[in-house]
């Protein structure tokens, strides 16, 4: 079980120029989570109704096997519960239309560009280019949570795709530093942590912005991690 000893999360690297990253490409296939117990998936764009989501989650096999390893360092009973990981092309361009949207309601002012620049915060823009793929189109991304002993969720202060700055993974490792946190969110605070540094000893990446989303092997983990990266598009 990871021993946290109250271990903040550190700075995470930001991500520009991921795109940048050099693909040695490997030929791992993906995997289906659903036949591996100690996890609970729940394909949220499925369940939600969006044309071309998937009834599965899949990832590449090494990645499969790094949540795995790291499950076996959670708290006895609790499991990861997967929201998303492979995601095709279609989705992508409805999630990113849909979130363009809200952004646009949300920030009635902005020009195009600039709605373009902030939704790409929260979703990668749409790519089949093989040298710079979405993330989760190379089977490298997973969004995922925890769920106790009783398979209930752990409270992490937002939804998962949440908007707001809230949705920062470092969110309340900030806020302490000015504010005394309550209690609701001194628990968000360790929840947070240990879900980053349960997936962070096996070999994930986070992305700053969003406490969910982790990363193996896809361009977005090499510029965290400084590494080339393994995996560019894969199709089913």
């Amino acid at each position: 079980m990871i021993k946290m000893n109250n271990l903040s999360i550190p700075e995470i690297k930001i991500v520009d120029g991921w795109k940048d990253v050099v693909i040695e490409k490997s030929d791992e296939k993906l995997v289906p989570l659903s036949q591996n117990s100690r996890f609970i998936v729940k394909p949220m764009y499925y369940l939600s109704g969006i044309h071309g989501a998937v009834n599965e989650c899949y990832v590449r096999e090494s990645l499969a096997h790094k949540l795995e390893q790291a499950s076996l360092k959670l708290p006895s009973g609790y499991k990861f519960i997967i929201w998303d990981a492979w995601r095709p092309v279609e989705v992508q361009q409805s999630l990113f239309n849909n979130y363009r949207k809200k952004l646009s309601v949300k920030h009635p002012t902005a020009s195009e560009e600039e709605l373009i620049a902030l939704t790409q915060k929260y979703v990668a823009l749409p790519s089949t280019d093989v040298l710079k793929p979405s993330p989760h189109l190379t089977g490298g991304s997973v969004d995922l949570s925890l769920a106790d002993e009783k398979g209930k969720l752990l409270n992490m202060g937002t939804d998962v795709d949440d908007l707001s700055n809230k949705a920062a993974t470092r969110y309340y490792e900030i806020r302490q530093n000015t504010n005394k946190l309550n209690d609701n969110e001194k628990e968000c605070l360790h929840n947070r942590r240990l879900l980053y540094y349960t997936l962070t000893s096996v070999g994930f990446t986070n992305y700053h912005e969003e406490w969910w989303h982790y990363d193996f092997g896809n361009q977005l983990w090499g510029k965290v991690s400084d590494n080339k990266a393994i995996y560019s598009s894969i199709y089913i």
